[in-house]
């Protein structure tokens, strides 16, 4: 059994110094064979230069360069150029369990699936928001649902994932149509015909951007993914008007509502955002019909 790490990175390289630093000191603690492998996707800082330091010292860390643009390309990149059975996925500016990597081997070993994810816990640099509301979700890259395995889950995070090189080759690789949102779509995909689980010993800690903590960034996330995820989801049912299902004009109604009758600022938020959500759908249908 071989192991592939993915790191997916864009002018990080201070930061990709310490997420490789991390990797081959924990890789000291496993006897498997193992490669970090860093898709370089069009950076313009020292990345490629720190990436082959790292391996003429660690020669399991491995170099790779996308030129298309978007971290679709560089993710798909590295699942054909990978050498591992198993594909670990995990971002270019975490901070990683000090047993991290033996956790998700672990995880490989121990239960008898082909999709999983870790803990994710965020770190914020400053103060949580008055407005903000741990329901809003995924904004802010986070994924804890306690300390006990659970399998049968319905999506996967990108940062902190492990996924069977098979499922990619029987359900293809991740969607290059779209900007982001690309684990969320691939979830979407397979949670019908593979077995997701979640195993909260592998923890990652993920930094929070400070400017994306404003109401603005979260309305246009939300946005998009009614545009992007949400309308594909919609496309399974049945019982449309104008080609989203009736349920849904029901549910943005009521969110609509809620978000002009609620009086503490976060819950006003919360439905606030719904409503964005489905605004992206409906404007996705009506104005671009361009979901694949």
């Amino acid at each position: 059994m071989q192991y592939s790490v993915i790191i997916c990175t864009y002018n990080r390289a201070n930061d990709l110094a310490k997420v490789l630093d991390q990797l081959c000191k924990q890789s000291k603690e496993v006897d498997v064979k193992l490669e970090f492998l860093v898709i370089d996707n069009n950076s313009t800082d020292q990345t490629q230069e720190i990436v082959i330091e790292f391996a003429e010292q660690y020669h399991h860390v491995r170099y790779l360069f996308e030129d298309r643009q978007g971290k679709p390309f560089a993710l798909n990149t590295a699942i054909q150029q990978a050498k591992g059975d198993w594909l670990f996925f995990t971002d270019d500016d975490v901070v990683f369990d000090d047993h991290w990597l033996k956790a998700m081997i672990n995880a490989v070993n121990i239960y008898s699936f082909k999709c999983f994810f870790g803990k994710i816990i965020p770190l914020w640099p400053m103060e949580k928001p008055d407005w903000y509301d741990p329901r809003m979700g995924s904004v802010i890259v986070n994924a804890d649902h306690g300390n006990s395995f659970k399998d049968k889950m319905n999506y996967m995070v990108g940062a902190n994932m492990g996924i069977h090189k098979d499922i990619f080759k029987q359900y293809g690789g991740f969607n290059e149509k779209i900007k982001r949102f690309e684990d969320s779509e691939l979830s979407l995909r397979l949670r019908e015909k593979v077995n997701i689980a979640y195993v909260p010993d592998a923890v990652v800690y993920h930094p929070v951007t400070p400017s994306r903590v404003n109401k603005l960034y979260f309305k246009k996330w939300y946005f998009e993914m009614g545009r992007i995820i949400d309308l594909r989801l919609f496309a399974q049912q049945h019982k449309k008007i104008l080609g989203i299902p009736r349920w849904v004009y029901r549910a943005f109604l009521k969110q609509l509502f809620l978000s002009l009758k609620s009086i503490d600022p976060k819950i006003r938020f919360y439905h606030q955002l719904q409503v964005w959500r489905y605004l992206g759908s409906f404007q996705e249908k009506w104005f671009n019909a361009n979901v694949k």
